[in-house]
């Protein structure tokens, strides 16, 4: 049965993903269903499985709203090749969950260096509240030093919207400024600049920070300022505290101070944040405490 509710996120980026897979294998789905497959299963190597996945369940989806069904049926009964013969699979991209201070000076004096206004806007904004890169472009400023973050990738234990106060003065003057230049944009081409800049910043690290590397520096950062659970999930857009562990290690913490704090009470988180965390969970992946 196929899933036809899907939010308008999903389904535009289901066609997205369908569209450009026909593109680039020069595909006409009247006349090639048989090679359609064919090109989709001979590729599963080529991709982590989760994204190969992705990929399948997006070209049966185009199809069935295309109303070839039978074809839509047939490609998302699709096996992996990879999984199914316990192939080589692709190992799982490295991704740096670490910001220093020194660091994002560099990426900053670089953005500047390329007249990158809005570059600049998003690495500002990205290490002064780690949200999430989807969430900057509708930023609002609801007074002086209070901001209203809508919380993105909504679910029930994230995407939670945030008020969020700067109690420096200069500080919240300097972010409103930056708001409104990044205000409405597309993210994915900031996303990709800053990516480039990042690589030719750091041209000796195998890993380089992506903009959501800021967003695990504040994990780290806040897990290490002793502030209680519920309030850092709060400021990171989590709905329950068991999220928490996605993001940094208070022995990653760069040891700055938090400039951003609830711009609500504690009883109005208490009744926004779930409990529901284990206490001293470990990381199976790092073998550390998160917390």
């Amino acid at each position: 049965m196929f899933n036809t509710s899907l939010k308008d996120e999903t389904h535009n980026k289901y066609l997205q993903m369908a569209n450009s897979f026909l593109i680039k294998h020069d595909l006409d789905i009247v006349n090639n269903g048989e090679r359609l497959c064919t090109i989709l299963a001979s590729i599963s190597s080529d991709y982590r499985p989760a994204y190969w996945r992705n990929l399948r369940n997006a070209i049966s989806y185009y199809l069935f709203t295309e109303n070839h069904r039978n074809l839509a049926e047939k490609v998302r009964q699709l096996s992996n090749p990879v999984t199914l013969e316990n192939g080589d699979v692709k190992p799982k991209q490295q991704r740096c969950k670490k910001v220093t201070e020194q660091d994002m000076q560099m990426l900053m004096v670089e953005a500047m260096q390329q007249k990158n206004r809005t570059l600049v806007a998003a690495i500002y904004i990205a290490n002064l509240t780690g949200c999430r890169p989807c969430e900057m472009p509708t930023i609002s400023h609801v007074s002086d030093n209070t901001f209203l973050i809508v919380g993105g990738k909504k679910r029930s234990d994230r995407g939670l919207d945030r008020m969020l106060k700067i109690n420096d003065r200069a500080t919240a003057e300097l972010f409103g400024k930056m708001l409104k230049i990044i205000s409405g944009k597309e993210m994915k081409p900031i996303q990709n600049a800053f990516d480039r800049s990042s690589k030719k910043t750091f041209r000796k690290r195998k890993v380089t920070p992506s903009l959501y590397s800021f967003r695990h520096q504040m994990g780290s950062d806040l897990k290490a300022s002793g502030i209680d659970r519920k309030t850092v999930a709060y400021l990171m857009g989590h709905r329950a505290t068991q999220s928490v562990n996605v993001y940094g290690n208070r022995r990653t913490a760069g040891g700055r101070s938090i400039k951003i704090v609830p711009g609500i009470n504690d009883d109005e988180i208490n009744k926004l944040v779930k409990e529901n965390h284990q206490i001293g969970v470990i990381n199976s992946s790092e073998n550390n405490k998160l917390y």
